[in-house]
């Protein structure tokens, strides 16, 4: 509205001024504001390519996925891209999956706003399947660390979100990282109380916390977060042109040395 996002809700009663609602099987889209000399805008399309493997337009699927490099997809209802394939519906080896299409190659894309997925790969192999890859208790063991995640006033959801349901926890009570340190937080000023962290596993009834700090998620896991940074209401220097979608850093932003180095097998690849 009038250049703002607008966050879902679950359902009509939850709509305030910063949110709206689609209720798909009546095609009505309610907002929480009075939309009288405002624009209004909506996303138009589902996806902006999907890279089919069946017949289309009269044309057979030539088993090569598309190179795409430099491109920009944002605002799309559903994914901006997806690639076809098969579906394992057991536990099958995983070398009869991800032929169908192959050679998808996507350099220095961006893909923002596009519900909550940016694609589905189905085609190419890029890693386990739900139905054929590890099981949910040895998903851990991941690294964080060197990012950068920023956020303007539009933006009103944390900046770090992992997440599992409550029911999960006793099943799987520790921490899927094993490592999240040297990253850094910005958020422009805004008004808004939106946590800065959303975090769980954590021992407590729903199994989820909210954090509003680096230095809290560090008071949960001590080794942790030591040596990342939070910009809260930050208006200096940072991206060389967000309009004009150039994110170089800005050597005068106050966190652009905070990384550390990388361990020798990642810069070797």
């Amino acid at each position: 509205m009038d250049g703002r996002f607008l966050q879902s809700a679950g359902w009509e009663g939850e709509l305030d001024e910063n949110s709206c609602f689609i209720k798909y099987e009546e095609d009505m889209v309610y907002i929480g504001k009075d939309p009288f000399d405002r624009l209004v805008e909506i996303t138009a399309f589902n996806s902006a390519l999907v890279r089919t493997t069946r017949d289309c337009h009269g044309k057979r699927s030539d088993g090569r996925g598309p190179v795409i490099r430099g491109i920009t997809f944002t605002l799309y209802a559903y994914r901006a891209l997806e690639i076809e394939g098969t579906w394992p519906v057991d536990p099958t080896d995983e070398s009869e999956f991800g032929k169908e299409v192959v050679g998808t190659l996507l350099e220095h894309c961006t893909i923002s706003f596009c519900s909550r997925v940016a694609g589905y790969l189905r085609g190419d192999h890029f890693g386990w399947h739900p139905s054929t890859g590890p099981g949910v208790e040895e998903r851990h063991g991941h690294v964080f660390v060197n990012n950068l995640l920023t956020a303007d006033k539009d933006f009103q959801r944390p900046l770090l979100f992992v997440w599992q349901p409550g029911f999960l926890c006793e099943r799987v009570p520790g921490s899927p990282l094993k490592q999240i340190d040297y990253n850094v937080y910005v958020r422009r000023p805004a008004e808004s109380d939106t946590p800065l962290i959303f975090w769980s596993p954590v021992a407590s009834e729903s199994c989820q916390v909210q954090l509003d700090s680096p230095e809290d998620l560090n008071a949960l896991y001590s080794s942790f977060s030591s040596g990342s940074s939070f910009f809260n209401g930050y208006t200096g220097p940072l991206f060389k042109s967000h309009r004009l979608g150039r994110y170089d850093l800005l050597k005068e932003f106050p966190g652009s040395g905070s990384g550390t180095g990388l361990p020798g097998e990642i810069c070797r690849l």
